[in-house]
């Protein structure tokens, strides 16, 4: 539980400068933020607290900025495994049952109408088109 709240007070530490480029009118991209704290670490809790997820939104509620849209590149965990088989650095994080639970996660919470799912198994270029789209159709414009 220690590690969860440290992720959460990790993402609370990047409030002020984010604030601070909204209050500019400026649009912020973040790699990360409080829905994989809830993903990995809600998988990490589970059979420690009931309903992990929940527990981790309440515990930030009130305090985290809640994005106006989160882009979710979903791959299979195999496929994730297989990808990062060959870093030279390996993190606890890389364990099937783990991205599984993760994946389970991430789905539930991209329930949410603020998520734009993007099937992450395609070319980079292609995802990254998609990622555009749904940035650009959440701010009301498209592609000129």
């Amino acid at each position: 539980m220690t590690e969860s709240f440290l992720f959460l007070a990790d993402r609370s530490a990047h409030i002020p400068q984010i604030r601070s480029h909204l209050e500019k009118g400026d649009l912020v991209l973040c790699d990360r933020y409080a829905d994989s704290t809830y993903a990995y670490q809600g998988a990490r809790l589970v059979g420690v607290i009931p309903d992990p997820i929940r527990f981790l939104q309440n515990a930030s509620r009130g305090w985290l900025l809640s994005p106006d849209l989160t882009i979710l590149l979903r791959v299979s965990p195999e496929l994730g495994m297989e990808r990062i088989k060959d870093r030279p650095t390996k993190i606890r994080f890389e364990d099937l049952a783990l991205l599984r639970r993760v994946a389970a996660n991430y789905d539930r919470l991209a329930r949410s109408r603020r998520f734009a799912v993007l099937d992450g198994a395609r070319s980079a270029d292609v995802v990254s088109d998609d990622a555009i789209s749904a940035i650009e159709k959440r701010l009301g414009r498209g592609r000129t």
